[in-house]
């Protein structure tokens, strides 16, 4: 298969591998029934290397990523003009779980600008406009000027409802933020609500087509402390577990190497802060990561801002890897 044909995170890897290793020649490996490695690499000292490369993500953050795609753009013929629209979530796993839909979101932003629209002025005054009724703050018991419902509810304090009852039969039917679930799901699950940035004044779209909206997800974390590892092993971990389930690298002739490319922001955080030079000597405790059917384990992210490929290289199983960086080739 050609390298055109690659996904993003199999050239960075071969990218990364060819910046520490060197290599004579490389050969992209077809796919037979899903035991084949993806890569064969014959090193200059003589060895062959057969390297998998896995990308390690959380799952919410796929499925929002797979459902924003099919959304592109989310058509809707009360819209007259084209929405550029980021939506950001930093509850997506919670969310998830509780059965909230992006498309469900999207289908109440759609009729919240379409309302927009309907009062007319210039597309930078529909952008204007779409901040504020887009604007969770009035609703959010530490954002509102006036305390929200929150403050309504200790207002009328009803003695027959608990808060979960009066929000869902007194609050929510009346409540007018464009998308209720999320402030639901904020007083009773303590879920901020997922934010919708308009991104550009809205454009007409092109003769013959009816409006609609472009959705950009982006996920978020809550921080980590300096020094540590906990969310960077736990990731290396995991991806490790599933790639030995799969077995690619269980029946080949050579060196076996997995290398797990990172795409979660705080184990990306983590192996940046490791692998950062003017750190002190004393590298985090990375020594956790332990393998039994490959030969060495290489974790590697993009970070320094998308200008270096960082890499923690496992030669043995439960010891402290090699910190090195190199640069990103490809960025942009």
């Amino acid at each position: 298969m050609a390298q055109l044909d690659r996904r993003a995170e199999e050239i960075a890897a071969l990218d990364a591998i060819c910046q520490v290793e060197e290599i004579s020649r490389h050969e992209w490996l077809p796919e037979t029934n899903g035991r084949t490695p993806d890569l064969r690499l014959e090193l200059a000292d003589g060895r062959t290397v057969f390297a998998e490369v896995t990308l390690a993500t959380r799952r919410a953050d796929r499925e929002l990523r797979g459902a924003a795609k099919k959304m592109q753009p989310y058509r809707d013929a009360r819209l007259r003009f084209e929405w550029q629209v980021a939506i950001a979530d930093e509850h997506s796993d919670e969310r998830a779980r509780r059965g909230r839909r992006l498309k469900a979101l999207v289908a109440a932003l759609s009729m919240a600008l379409a309302r927009v629209e309907s009062q007319g002025g210039s597309p930078e005054m529909m952008m204007r406009r779409a901040f504020a009724v887009l604007d969770p703050a009035p609703y959010h018991p530490h954002l509102s000027s006036s305390g929200g419902p929150m403050r309504q509810w200790a207002l009328e304090c009803p003695r027959d409802k608990s808060l979960e009852e009066w929000l869902r039969h007194d609050y929510m039917p009346v409540c007018d933020y464009w998308y209720p679930p999320d402030i639901e799901d904020l007083l009773l699950h303590d879920l901020e609500p997922r934010e919708a940035r308009v991104l550009s004044p809205p454009a007409t779209p092109r003769e013959g087509t009816i409006g609609g909206i472009y959705v950009h997800t982006m996920t978020t974390e809550s921080g980590f402390m300096a020094g540590g590892a906990d969310h960077l092993v736990p990731v290396i971990r995991n991806a490790i577990e599933k790639k030995q389930d799969w077995g690619q690298l269980r029946n080949v002739d050579g060196d076996r190497w997995l290398v797990v490319v990172l795409d979660v922001l705080n184990a990306l955080g983590q192996l940046e802060e490791a692998c950062e030079p003017d750190m002190p000597s004393s590298a985090p405790e990375l020594g956790g990561v332990e393998f039994s059917e490959v030969d060495e384990v290489w974790a590697l992210g993009k970070t320094f801002h998308g200008e270096r490929l960082t890499i923690a290289r496992f030669a043995n199983s439960g010891s402290q890897p090699e910190l090195l960086t190199v640069p990103n080739l490809r960025r942009r």
